[in-house]
C-alpha cells in the first residue's frame, strides 16, 4: 500500500544522498531488527545530510504507518521544506531526455545480459 511506498521513498532518498543503504545485518533477522528498531546511521561531519533531508527521511521512514509522512496523502510529502525550492507544476511539464523503445512489455534490451564481473550476487539463494 501507500504508507509501504513511502518508506521505499526514505530507502531510496538516504541510498541517493548517503551511498548506501540505511539498514544493514548479516542476517534478515539482524537487518529486520534494525528496521523495527528505527536505528539509522546518519554521516556526520563534511559528510553530514542537510538537516532538512535527514528530516525528511526521518519522516519517511517512521515506523508507525498512521504517522509515517504521506500517510495523509502526497500532499504531505510535497509540502516538506526539503521540496520548497522544487517547481512541481514545471517538473510534470518537463519531457524526459531519454525515452526508449520498447519492443514489448518483456524487452530488456536495454539492460546487460551479464553481471558485471565483481559485482555482487543479489539473493543468497542464487544469482
Amino acid at each position: 500500500g501507500k504508507p509501504v511506498d513511502w518508506w521505499a521513498m526514505g530507502i531510496v532518498l538516504y541510498e541517493f544522498l548517503v551511498g548506501c543503504v540505511p539498514f544493514f545485518g548479516d542476517t534478515p533477522e539482524e537487518l529486520f531488527g534494525q528496521v523495527i528498531s528505527d536505528e539509522i546511521l546518519w554521516p556526520e561531519g563534511d559528510e553530514a545530510l542537510p538537516p532538512d533531508a535527514q528530516h525528511l527521511i526521518s519522516c519517511l521512514l517512521q515506523p508507525d504507518p498512521l504517522r509515517r509522512l504521506g500517510a495523509g496523502g502526497a500532499q504531505e510529502v510535497k509540502a516538506h521544506g526539503f521540496f520548497a525550492t522544487l517547481d512541481w507544476t514545471g517538473l510534470l511539464r518537463q519531457k524526459a531526455e531519454f525515452v526508449p523503445h520498447l519492443e514489448s512489455e518483456e524487452d530488456t534490451s536495454y539492460f546487460d545480459s551479464e553481471r558485471p564481473p565483481g559485482h555482487p550476487q543479489t539473493h543468497p539463494w542464487g544469482p
